[in-house]
């Protein structure tokens, strides 16, 4: 994918006509693969899986099987769990959310804002789960080892 979101927008709007944009484009609308960019993300920020799914405080075979593609549709709690595991900036966390198929964080959202609020701080899970709790906020529901 080379064009950016905005040249994209850019040509649809003046696209004349529908399939001509669809087929001159079609390289840069592939399916995100998750898998692929967690994979990324691993060599990117010089982690092992075991530490992120570890940190990110699910259960090793669920995570594994995001890791390789098996498992495609997490959950948007999982994901965020993810991007603390990976110790993420937000922007970086809302690219990942994007990636799983997921909205993005949304500061007008109570939650939303103190997970934002977490990553921009480092907090581990516990930490942005107990902030959660203290705002009357649901915490982050995970798959954790037995």
């Amino acid at each position: 994918m080379s064009k950016s979101t905005e040249e994209l927008f850019h040509e649809l709007t003046a696209a004349g006509n529908l399939g001509d944009y669809l087929q001159k484009n079609a390289q840069e609308l592939q399916v995100p693969d998750l898998g692929l960019y967690l994979r990324t993300l691993l060599a990117e920020k010089h982690c092992k899986r075991a530490e992120v799914i570890r940190a990110a405080n699910l259960e090793m075979s669920y995570g594994y099987r995001l890791f390789d593609g098996s498992k495609t549709r997490p959950g948007r709690d999982r994901v965020v769990a993810l991007a603390v595991g990976f110790k993420l900036t937000p922007d970086e966390a809302d690219h990942l959310l994007k990636y799983a198929g997921l909205r993005e964080l949304y500061p007008r959202d109570r939650r939303d804002s103190i997970l934002r609020f977490g990553l921009e701080k480092g907090y581990d899970l516990d930490t942005i789960n107990e902030t959660l709790t203290a705002y009357q906020c649901p915490e982050l529901e995970l798959v954790r080892d037995r």
